[in-house]
């Protein structure tokens, strides 16, 4: 097979990344006071509804990713000119005793697309994303963020998740 030479002068290499990027959004919101559940830990809701325009550029890095050890997804970063359009939904409620309560997000769930200026396959078209997230008590949460590459019309990342915390210093996930 093909040998990657990843450094024929045997030292290390610089790769220089930059990004630029602009976001405009908003926020709308809708409050219920007298909501309220003990077994569910709600006092009160507040459904928060963020709708965003996020434009992304990253010219060509110093480096190919091809010519470097993989590391983390920094040094697979490549040339990017996109557009995310999404929106962000959240389900707020007030935890912890009076006098020192704090907002927690019981419940949100994000879904986003992606616009390309430069065809990717022969595609404009990126990805379509969800992410969601359900913490219904303190101490247990559920999550799922899941990816599909609209351009091959397959998911490209599904990772359902479930975190319990037993006590501050032990988790399960």
């Amino acid at each position: 097979g093909t040998i990657v030479n990843y450094d024929s002068k045997g030292g290390s290499k610089l790769r220089v990344v930059a990004e630029f990027g602009l976001e405009v959004n908003t926020k709308i919101y809708q409050n219920w006071q007298n909501a309220k559940s003990a077994f569910w830990e709600i006092d009160g809701l507040r459904h928060v509804m963020v709708p965003y325009i996020n434009y992304n550029f990253i010219p060509s890095p110093t480096l190919s990713r091809d010519k470097i050890y993989y590391f983390d997804d920094i040094d697979r970063i490549e040339k990017q000119n996109f557009v995310r359009i999404g929106i962000k939904n959240r389900l707020q409620t007030r935890r912890g005793a009076y006098g020192a309560q704090q907002i927690d997000d019981w419940a949100s769930i994000e879904h986003y697309m992606d616009f390309h200026f430069h065809s990717q396959n022969g595609n404009y078209a990126g990805d379509f994303g969800t992410i969601f997230k359900f913490q219904p008590f303190d101490t247990l949460s559920v999550s799922a963020d899941l990816l599909i590459d609209l351009g091959k019309g397959s998911i490209s990342k599904f990772v359902p998740t479930l975190e319990y915390t037993i006590n501050e210093d032990w988790k399960l996930f």
